[in-house]
C-alpha cells in the first residue's frame, strides 16, 4: 500500500513540474477519526470520561440519540459537555484510551473500537514530510485530544492540529464553542486561513461531512478515501469533478483503486 501512495506522489511531483507550480506549497490535509486513527478518539474519550465518573452535561444515550439524528450537532454538544473540567485531564484520559489493549470498550451495552493509529499513515506522515508536505490536521474532535493523539502519535505539531475548542477560565473549560468550528465548511474556513489563496495537494477522509474540503484539493492533487461505506463513497464520488483523482484505502493492508 505505502508503495502505491509513493508512486502517486511521484507522479504529483512530476504533474507540478510539467505545469511550471513545483514552487507552490505543498499542503496535505487529514481528517483524524476512522482516517489517521481507526476508531474515534472523541466518543472514546466521552465514554472514559463517563466511566470515570466525572460531572458531564451529556448522557451516553443522549448523545448516540444526537448522533443519529443531527451528527453535526451531537459533535458540538459531547464537546460542550466537558464544561469544568481542566485541559489536563482530557489530555490524561487521551493517553489512557490510546494505550488501551482492549479492541473494545464497552459503553451502556456499545462496544467502541479502540482508537488505534493506522500504520499505513504513520508511514506516510514522514514520508510527506520529507518531500517537503506541510501536514494539517483538522478534526470534528474535542480539540485537546485531536493535539494530543496527532503530536505523539504522528509528529504533527500541535499548532497544525485542529479540533472542537472550548474557551477556558483559569484553567477550566466553559461552555463556549470557539469559532470556527471544524465541521464540513468549518474545515475549509480553518485551511483558508492558515492558508490563504492555496489549494492543498492531498485531501484524507473517511467522511461525507468532508465533501467540502475534498473540494478545495488542487487540480493537480488527489485525495485518499479511507473505509469500506459504499453509500458514502458514492455520495462523495457524485459530489466531485470528474476529474478528481481519489484512492481509496478499504483496510489497513488493503489495496488502493487505481484513479478515477
Amino acid at each position: 500500500m505505502i508503495e502505491i501512495l509513493k508512486f502517486h506522489i511521484a507522479n504529483l511531483h512530476t504533474r507540478r513540474q510539467s505545469a511550471g507550480l513545483e514552487n507552490t506549497p505543498l499542503i496535505a490535509v487529514f481528517d483524524l477519526d476512522g482516517t489517521l486513527i481507526r476508531g474515534d478518539i472523541g466518543d472514546a474519550v466521552f465514554a472514559m470520561l463517563l466511566q470515570a465518573k466525572h460531572e458531564l452535561g451529556l448522557t451516553w444515550s443522549h448523545y448516540r440519540h444526537l448522533l443519529r439524528q443531527h451528527r453535526s450537532l451531537a459533535y458540538v454538544e459531547v464537546v460542550k459537555a466537558m464544561a469544568g473540567l481542566q485541559r489536563d485531564t482530557v489530555a490524561d484520559i487521551t493517553r489512557e484510551v490510546m494505550q488501551l489493549s482492549e479492541s473494545y470498550l464497552q459503553m451502556n451495552g456499545d462496544a467502541l473500537h479502540t482508537p488505534k493509529p493506522r500504520k499505513l499513515f504513520q508511514e506516510l506522515i514522514p514520508l510527506l514530510k520529507d518531500q517537503g508536505f506541510d501536514i494539517l490536521v483538522v478534526s470534528a474532535s474535542n480539540d485537546v485530544s485531536v493535539r494530543v493523539v496527532t503530536e505523539q502519535w504522528f509528529g504533527i505539531p500541535s499548532d497544525r492540529s485542529f479540533g472542537i475548542k472550548l474557551a477556558e477560565e483559569n484553567g477550566v473549560f466553559t461552555s463556549q464553542i470557539m469559532d470556527p468550528v471544524p465541521i464540513g465548511f468549518g474545515k475549509t474556513e480553518i485551511f483558508r486561513t492558515l492558508y490563504p489563496g492555496i489549494n492543498p495537494f492531498l485531501t484524507v477522509t473517511d467522511s461525507r461531512l468532508d465533501i467540502p474540503l475534498l473540494r478545495t484539493t488542487h487540480p493537480l492533487g488527489f485525495s485518499i478515501w479511507v473505509g469500506s461505506d459504499q453509500l458514502n463513497y458514492k455520495a462523495v464520488l457524485s459530489s466531485l469533478q470528474p476529474a478528481h483523482r481519489i484512492l481509496v484505502v478499504e483496510g489497513e493492508e488493503s489495496e488502493a483503486s487505481i484513479e478515477l
